[in-house]
């Protein structure tokens, strides 16, 4: 039992000391449940969970729709994520969404706010911007807000191939008078094989970190049932995912994913959405 605590109380530092050391993990990490059981490949995501994620994917939703969903870090109840979304379309002017996101613990909270526009601008071509409030408070240390956005395009070159891009802080906002926000830019391939199999690969860069490299595949095994496998870098070692999307009635769905890290262990999450 002590061993068990003493893993539990080493996990919890050591993931709130690298959410303090990136600055905003919180907007850089959680892209919801689609992106968790896809190993994070969420570049070309489409839909409200675009609201996570690259904001040109929201451009893809065509009814009002809401979404919410909870992930939890290495199964400690100290590290869960929750966020809401709701979002819908413009008529001709584009589409927008709204998203809250917390996660932490009392020791360390971390909320975030935005707003998420998105537009196609050609038959090929979406773009999409994201307005977002940071709000970060540490036990001891007080509480900080910021404001930073992030800006995306997803190009679809083919039917089967699609390039998306999405960069985070673009400008390096100060987080503290000595600390950045780091910028974050993220660039990933969707291909289709098939129907059925759709492969997706993406290369994340940090500003303040090497390259994170990710893949998945998504096997649509029924029209109602998917199922994703993935793998990504991180921590120096390799992460699992896998997962699955089950639609409900054709206007909800119910998404679950599973990661696994080396070091730390597993991380689970689940989401739901409702089109009006």
């Amino acid at each position: 039992m002590k061993a068990v605590q003493i893993k539990s109380h080493f996990v919890i530092f050591f993931c709130l000391l690298s959410l303090m050391v990136h600055s905003q993990q919180l907007a850089t990490d959680f892209h919801g449940i689609k992106a968790l059981r896809k190993a994070y490949t969420y570049t070309n995501i489409k839909g409200i969970q675009a609201c996570f994620g690259n904001p040109a994917g929201l451009t893809f939703t065509d009814r009002y729709v809401f979404n919410t969903s909870a992930e939890n870090r290495f199964g400690l109840p100290e590290l869960i994520a929750f966020q809401l979304a709701a979002a819908g379309p413009l008529d001709r002017y584009g589409h927008i969404g709204l998203v809250v996101s917390q996660f932490g613990n009392k020791h360390y909270v971390n909320m975030q706010s935005s707003l998420v526009f998105g537009r196609q601008l050609f038959k090929k071509l979406s773009v999409g911007i994201k307005f977002d409030w940071l709000n970060t408070r540490i036990e001891g240390h007080g509480k900080q807000n910021h404001f930073s956005f992030e800006v995306g395009l997803i190009s679809n070159i083919t039917k089967e191939l699609s390039v998306g891009i999405h960069v985070f802080s673009p400008y390096g906002m100060n987080f503290t008078d000595n600390r950045k926000i780091p910028t974050i830019m993220t660039i990933g391939l969707q291909y289709a094989i098939s129907k059925l199999v759709q492969i997706n690969f993406e290369i994340e860069k940090n500003t303040f970190h090497g390259a994170r490299i990710k893949s998945s595949i998504d096997y649509k095994i029924k029209d109602y049932f998917h199922c994703s496998f993935g793998i990504f870098t991180e921590s120096k070692a390799s992460n699992l995912a896998c997962g699955v999307e089950l639609i409900i009635l054709k206007n909800s769905v119910l998404d679950l994913g599973i990661t696994y890290n080396q070091l730390l262990g597993i991380s689970s999450g689940i989401g739901f959405e409702f089109k009006f």
